[in-house]
């Protein structure tokens, strides 16, 4: 079975504020479920390389992989496909990361985010694990241990 890495297309303004909850569609039965199909993972980050070998990775692993290199962007996607699990990045040109995660955790409760970021002080990971963060992983990281920590929200 071959999987794709798909890149969210649809842009919005910047300045437009996206209700992501309004025309979600109908989740898949929730991450510690069996899916019958790859989890769909939605990367946002705005560094390429990053995001290209993250993919990479995921993809590799057998999971269906979105791309977002903007925080519109992500919002976009999540508002028009279903997407199990979101690897979010907090250090985004266009909106802090932790305003995105407080967006998704206000309209999509049950979809686990995953932080990973450069920033490294004990004060932004408690906002992030307050605002509904799944778990929190500092760059540089390994590769390995983001597959893995993508993979146990799946257990």
């Amino acid at each position: 079975m071959t999987f794709r890495a798909q890149t969210a297309a649809t842009e919005l303004p910047a300045t437009e504020i996206v209700k992501i909850g309004e025309t979600q569609p109908p989740a898949r039965g929730g991450l510690k479920t069996r899916l019958a199909e790859p989890p769909r993972i939605l990367v946002v980050d705005d560094a390429d390389t990053i995001r290209f070998c993250v993919t990479q990775a995921l993809t590799d692993e057998g999971f269906d992989v979105v791309e977002a290199d903007r925080a519109h962007k992500a919002l976009t996607a999540l508002k028009a496909q279903t997407i199990d699990l979101m690897l979010l990045d907090l250090g985004l040109p266009d909106m802090d990361g932790l305003d995105v995660l407080r967006s998704v955790n206000d309209n999509l409760p049950d979809l686990d985010v995953i932080v990973f970021t450069v920033r490294n002080d004990r004060q932004t990971k408690k906002t992030a694990e307050q605002l509904g963060a799944a778990d929190y992983i500092t760059k540089p990281f390994d590769i390995d241990e983001v597959v893995e920590t993508i993979a146990r929200q799946f257990e």
